[in-house]
């Protein structure tokens, strides 16, 4: 992100390297706080056997209550600059809704798009945590996270970035790896495959010119 300000200067809001590490560490306690909620989910899903379409309601309600109720304080909370990106420098202009929507009916189009999306990727991954694990919903979160940057680039909301690219396939096979889904079941078949091989050369060799054919002339710790 700090590397994006030196060559985005058409998307980016404000050009300063500290308001974007802040933002950097803004998303990273964001994160900590989501992987606290993830394993939450799982333990009241498979604790209670809660149904996960009710464990989904229940969350879109909580969430829209949160939501309104942190939209009126940061309605009246002062920011400082760069946060204030409106005419009453405050955080979040809550008053500022109705009027845009009003004015630009198209608006409710996209908006209605997100609290469907919201609710079926939630209801999905709930789902995946029930049957399955959380780590399993990170990897489903992750190929979300693709189309969505996929989608902005091919709207020209973003520019191609390959260092962006890199680090979220690396992400997704440190993912892989602490699930041992796919790169330790290829190691492990790589070297049941070696074993086998070998234990086929062991079975014709001979101790000697008189011994019987298929005994292996190697010692025990060879073997093992």
């Amino acid at each position: 992100d700090v590397q994006r300000v030196a060559y985005d200067r058409i998307l980016l809001p404000n050009w300063d390297s500290n308001a974007v590490l802040t933002g950097n560490l803004l998303v990273l306690f964001a994160q900590i706080f989501h992987a606290a909620k993830f394993v939450y989910d799982e333990k009241c899903l498979k604790g209670t056997d809660i149904p996960t379409l009710l464990a989904t309601g229940w969350q879109g309600i909580f969430g829209l209550l949160i939501t309104v109720l942190l939209g009126v304080c940061l309605n009246f909370l002062p920011s400082p600059v760069p946060l204030n990106h409106n005419s009453r420098g405050v955080f979040d202009d809550l008053c500022g809704i109705i009027p845009q929507l009003r004015s630009n009916p198209t608006l409710w189009s996209p908006l209605i798009i997100f609290v469907i999306s919201s609710a079926g990727c939630n209801f999905a991954s709930l789902t995946i945590v029930k049957y399955s694990s959380s780590a399993n919903r990170l990897l489903a979160d992750g190929l979300s996270v693709l189309l969505i940057w996929w989608m902005a680039f091919m709207l020209e909301w973003e520019w191609f970035n390959l260092i962006t690219l890199m680090g979220f396939i690396i992400l997704e096979m440190g993912t892989i790896a602490y699930r041992n889904a796919i790169f330790i079941e290829w190691y492990r078949s790589l070297i049941a495959r070696l074993m086998r091989g070998r234990y086929a050369d062991l079975s014709t060799e001979t101790v000697n010119d008189s011994a019987e054919p298929g005994v292996s002339t190697n010692s025990p710790a060879d073997v093992i």
